[in-house]
């Protein structure tokens, strides 16, 4: 019984190796690295208890796809739900990876199959899995779209300042850095400002302009942002 159903599973190996063709992964695609500055100087702004007031940064932008349901391209492989970003391209279509993360997509496969190298998207609208040997098996599904995908790379950085409410005449300001999405603890820092002195405060190069603070909420303008440390 054993042997019969190792024998099968072999036999639908070889089967779908001779219908799969060659193609080779591209490695030549770079994602876009993006500025980011909020809020706009100038313009009155209002955040809660908890929420960011400001922040400056740099992210990572790849193109990506979002497969929503299972895939199968063969008897052999399934892609399963998820983003896989994008690594390359040649003129027959666009190819894609999986990434350490709870949202990346993966491929299943055969215990006999050959380890998976990548996603090959094809301009005919065909989604196929290339193996490590450069077999690619297809098929022609609606359940992916292309879509942008906020990576976090080495590069990416973040600085932000928190509101944290008001006690009698002082403001309490939380300062965090996050690099590669993760809170930097030695970059953490609360700060607390008394609002009857001044009404601009500031933290590394960023100057904002209270206008009214509660326990709740906090109605300010940003006049300039952080100096940024990252470039």
């Amino acid at each position: 019984m054993k042997y019969n159903i190792l024998k099968n599973n072999i036999g639908i190996f070889i089967a779908s190796s001779f219908l799969a063709g060659c193609v080779s992964p591209q490695y030549n695609y770079q994602p876009t690295e993006k500025n980011l500055s909020y809020p706009k100087a100038g313009i009155v702004t209002t955040a809660s208890v908890g929420e960011n007031m400001l922040a400056q940064g740099l992210e990572t932008l790849y193109d990506a796809i979002y497969v929503s349901n299972e895939i199968p391209t063969s008897l052999v492989y399934t892609i399963t739900p998820g983003y896989f970003i994008k690594t390359g391209q040649n003129k027959n279509g666009s190819f894609y990876k999986s990434f350490n993360g709870n949202e990346s997509g993966n491929v299943r496969a055969l215990g006999i199959s050959d380890p998976w190298e990548a996603i090959y998207v094809k301009n005919n609208g065909k989604i196929c899995v290339i193996s490590i040997y450069n077999y690619n098996r297809c098929t022609r599904n609606n359940g992916f779209k292309k879509v942008s995908y906020k990576f976090a790379s080495p590069k990416s950085f973040q600085n932000t300042l928190i509101y944290s409410g008001r006690i009698g005449n002082k403001i309490k300001i939380g300062y965090r850095e996050f690099s590669e999405n993760l809170a930097r603890p030695a970059f953490n820092n609360e700060a607390e400002y008394d609002i009857t002195e001044s009404k601009e405060i500031g933290y590394k190069g960023a100057i904002i302009e209270v206008i009214d603070a509660t326990n709740s909420y906090i109605k300010y303008k940003l006049i300039n942002n952080f100096t940024r440390s990252y470039d």
